[in-house]
C-alpha cells in the first residue's frame, strides 16, 4: 500500500533559510509595540483596581422577598 502512494518531492538545498542577527533599527518597531501594549495593560489593570465598589444606596427602590418594590424613605424626609 505504501508503494502506491506518491512520494513527497525532496526539497533542494538551495531553498535553505537561515536567521541573521537583527539590528536595533529593525527591532525598534517590535520593542515599541511591546512597550505600548504593556502600558495599556497596566492602565486598564490600574483602572480596575481603583474603581469604586458598587454599594446599594438607601434611597434606591429595592425588591422584597416576594418581588414587590419596597420604597424606603430618604433620611431627613418625613411623610405624613
Amino acid at each position: 500500500m505504501a508503494d502506491t502512494q506518491a512520494r513527497r518531492p525532496e526539497i533542494p538545498a538551495a531553498s535553505y533559510h537561515y536567521r541573521r542577527p537583527l539590528r536595533l533599527a529593525e527591532l525598534a518597531p517590535a520593542i515599541g509595540a511591546g512597550v505600548g501594549v504593556g502600558v495599556a495593560v497596566f492602565y486598564v489593570a490600574r483602572l480596575f483596581l481603583q474603581r469604586t465598589p458598587l454599594v446599594r444606596e438607601p434611597g434606591i427602590a429595592q425588591l422584597d422577598e416576594h418581588g414587590m418594590i419596597v420604597r424606603r424613605p430618604r433620611a431627613g424626609i418625613v411623610r405624613r
